[in-house]
C-alpha cells in the first residue's frame, strides 16, 4: 500500500481512530498477511481535508483483484 493510498484513506476520516480503522480494514481486505499497526496523528488542518481522493480507483481495483484471488469455501 502506498503512502498516497494511506493518505487518501485517512484524509476524510472524522477522527484519527476512524482513519486508523480504515487503513487496517483496507490492508486486510486486499490480503495483508502481516501484522499491522496504525497510528494516526492529527496535525494542523485536521478536519479540513483538501484535494481529491486520487487513489480511489486504484484501491477499488486492488479490492476487486483480492476478491478474485480469495479462496472459496466448499
Amino acid at each position: 500500500m502506498s503512502h498516497e493510498e494511506v493518505n487518501d484513506l485517512v484524509r476524510f476520516a472524522q477522527t484519527p481512530a476512524e482513519g486508523a480503522k480504515r487503513v487496517l480494514s483496507f490492508a486486510e481486505n486486499i490480503g495483508s498477511e502481516d501484522n499491522a499497526s496504525v497510528i494516526v496523528i492529527p496535525l494542523l488542518g485536521w478536519g479540513k481535508p483538501q484535494g481529491n481522493d486520487v487513489t480511489k480507483e486504484l484501491r477499488e481495483y486492488k479490492q476487486n483483484q483480492a476478491g478474485k484471488l480469495a479462496p472459496h469455501s466448499p
